[in-house]
């Protein structure tokens, strides 16, 4: 993962305090580098993980998470983009 430098954006719209800031530690660890981690205004229902390119980092953390990822044509802040919604919670793999 610390090969690839993709960046990382998480966004926390779950309603549960705390998720974002967990899955950033277990990216951090596993050598990834998270830019940004926010809170959505309103929990969504589906968690998604949303990249511009399909890498070695997108399929770590579908594996890790349980969240499908699904190519964006749009780049963010970030190279992917971890939503954490209500179906990620509880959660016990981070």
């Amino acid at each position: 993962i610390s090969e690839e430098n993709i960046a990382v954006e998480i966004i926390n719209a779950t309603g549960t305090p705390g998720l974002g800031r967990r899955l950033e530690r277990v990216i951090n660890n596993m050598g990834g580098q998270v830019i940004a981690v926010t809170t959505a205004r309103s929990p969504k229902p589906a968690s998604k993980i949303y990249y511009v390119k399909k890498s070695y980092t997108v399929e770590k953390l579908e594996k890790i998470t349980n969240i499908k990822g699904e190519e964006s044509g749009n780049k963010g802040i970030a190279d992917l983009q971890v939503i954490l919604g209500k179906d990620n919670v509880p959660t016990k793999s981070y």
